[in-house]
């Protein structure tokens, strides 16, 4: 009678790889969710920008000269 072969190292490494993403997955996911409820997630702080916005608006560097020209 044939034994049946144990799956290859490889495909255990794999396998365990693949568990770890997971729980790494479903960590973030309650951690997300606590923020949530406390009111601490980064994206409820984030601002709604209306229009283009001028690249060169927050910086003290003067646009280049072809920049110039064209909002002239």
């Amino acid at each position: 009678m044939a034994k049946k072969q144990r799956p290859s190292f490889q495909k255990r490494q794999k396998e365990m790889s693949r568990q770890q993403k997971q729980k790494e997955k479903e960590a973030r996911r309650v951690e997300r969710k606590v923020q949530r409820e406390s009111g601490t997630l980064e994206e409820d702080n984030l601002q709604v920008l209306d229009g283009p916005r001028d690249p060169y608006a927050d910086e003290d560097v003067p646009p280049p000269a072809s920049a110039a020209a064209d909002r002239d």
